[in-house]
């Protein structure tokens, strides 16, 4: 697929790659799902595109949480998730470099309750570069609300992964296509040259 991106006006979003919710990705290893976004990110670095990274973490008395949610209620009596904490943390393979923004939630859509809007609004952005784990949580949440807002959504199927293939195939074929548009990483990288 040929596009072009403008890097000036780009954010490349890396959303949720944490040590706890890839600990529940099955087969992310086997795909090489994180060296897939390490190229991405490295080559969107190169171009100065934005890089955005997100996370999700709570306080310890989880009251941060949302309280009706039973995602996150089943969060919360595991007791995973914790602001600070080894599961929480970025995983290694993806630390954020100089320069690199990150911006933690407490939901699923990293548009509600964070200053990701004003981020993007200040640096003049107009194209949201999706990754993420989950597909059919943050990606797809992230995509619905940016779309909503008016910004251009590129996601890249082979840098996203979710609970199941199922899931992550049914947003991809099904949903993203009324949003944006599915890319892969190679078509990402050669449109930011």
């Amino acid at each position: 697929m040929a596009f072009t991106l403008d890097p000036k006006r780009c954010a490349v979003l890396a959303m949720d790659y944490q040590n706890e919710i890839l600990g529940m990705t099955p087969d992310y290893r086997e795909k090489n799902l994180l060296g897939t976004v390490k190229r991405v990110l490295d080559a969107a670095r190169g171009t100065g595109a934005t890089i955005i990274y997100i996370t999700v973490s709570f306080r310890d008395d989880y009251a941060d949480a949302p309280a009706h949610s039973p995602l996150f209620q089943d969060e919360k009596a595991r007791g995973v998730m914790k602001a600070g904490s080894p599961g929480a943390t970025i995983c290694e393979e993806l630390t954020p470099q100089a320069g690199d923004i990150v911006i933690n939630k407490h939901c699923v859509d990293p548009f509600n309750g964070t200053h990701l809007a004003n981020v993007l609004r200040a640096k003049d952005i107009d194209t949201l570069v999706l990754m993420g784990v989950w597909t059919n949580y943050v990606v797809e949440a992230t995509a619905r609300t940016g779309a909503d807002s008016g910004y251009r959504i590129i996601v890249v199927t082979d840098g996203c992964a979710s609970n199941t293939e199922e899931n992550h195939r049914f947003f991809i074929n099904q949903i993203l296509p009324m949003l944006g548009t599915a890319a892969t990483a190679s078509d990402v990288i050669a449109a930011l040259r």
